[in-house]
């Protein structure tokens, strides 16, 4: 699992160094402990970039050369009973089953709260 989470933890570190010290200093003012301003501070900021991980890992999971799917669809482009319609047909619906999931995704953990 470790070699296809090297760009995730590129992501969140900038994430965390791009974060104002201050809040956590006002934080501190407020007497919140650390885990409070863990979860009070540095949760928050990172919310956007926790959707963008969770869809480049969806995309690059679904993309990937040793994917079931994506082996189907390159082993039935070429063969002479199915050939490219079946490919191209299993290639769509694989399409859009993932475009769903990240549309439900999004849906579920972009919502902002008011």
């Amino acid at each position: 699992m470790l070699w296809f989470s090297g760009v995730q933890v590129l992501v969140f570190l900038a994430g965390l160094q791009k974060e104002d010290r201050s809040l956590y200093e006002a934080a501190r003012i407020d007497g919140a402990s650390a885990w409070e301003a863990f979860w009070n501070v540095t949760l928050p900021e990172l919310k956007p970039l926790v959707l963008v991980n969770v869809i480049y890992t969806i995309v690059f999971l679904s993309t990937f050369a040793l994917n079931e799917v994506i082996v189907t669809i390159r082993n039935n482009m070429f063969s002479t009973f199915t050939g490219f319609g079946y490919a191209a047909a299993v290639a769509w619906l694989y399409f859009l089953l993932i475009g769903v999931v990240l549309l439900v995704w999004t849906a579920l953990t972009g919502r902002q709260k008011n």
